[in-house]
């Protein structure tokens, strides 16, 4: 899911998508060095094999690495490609400036996924109150004195 922030700072019009995810690959520390390795090069196959990151790609949408195949039918990466062309600056991806993220995050995935489902004027209202008003009740519990 891709969500413009507008946050009516001067110059905002010049921003880009924010884009970004926290999801990473991790290998299981418990395993032999052997295995590990496996898994560490397997990795690497398919991120910098043509084939192997073109499939991946496919199913998965972007990769973030170098070597990786590009997405040419992603709609997401295409809009976000359209701002870099317009010279348009990253807006960095951060959640240092969101209070209570897990709980937060969650109640604004969920009202998202209810909206990808069904995509009334209601759940579109569930969405922005989630976003706005979750981030303003996460934030006052957070800094209260």
């Amino acid at each position: 899911v891709m969500i413009p922030y507008y946050c009516g700072v001067k110059g905002e019009k010049n921003a880009g998508l924010c884009v970004g995810t926290e999801n990473c690959w991790a290998v299981n520390d418990n395993i032999s060095e052997e295995s590990r390795q496996a898994t560490l090069d397997f990795m690497k196959w398919l991120m910098t094999d043509a084939d192997a990151s073109a499939v991946m790609v496919k199913q998965l949408g972007p990769l973030p690495y170098k070597k990786s195949a590009k997405s040419e039918d992603n709609g997401f990466l295409n809009c976000a490609k359209q701002y870099e062309e317009r010279e348009c600056y990253d807006l960095s991806w951060s959640f240092f400036y969101q209070p209570d993220t897990e709980a937060y995050r969650k109640e604004l995935t969920e009202a998202l996924a209810a909206y990808n489902a069904d995509q009334s004027d209601d759940n579109w209202k569930a969405v922005r109150t989630a976003m706005i008003d979750g981030w303003m009740r996460h934030y006052v519990a957070v800094n209260r004195e």
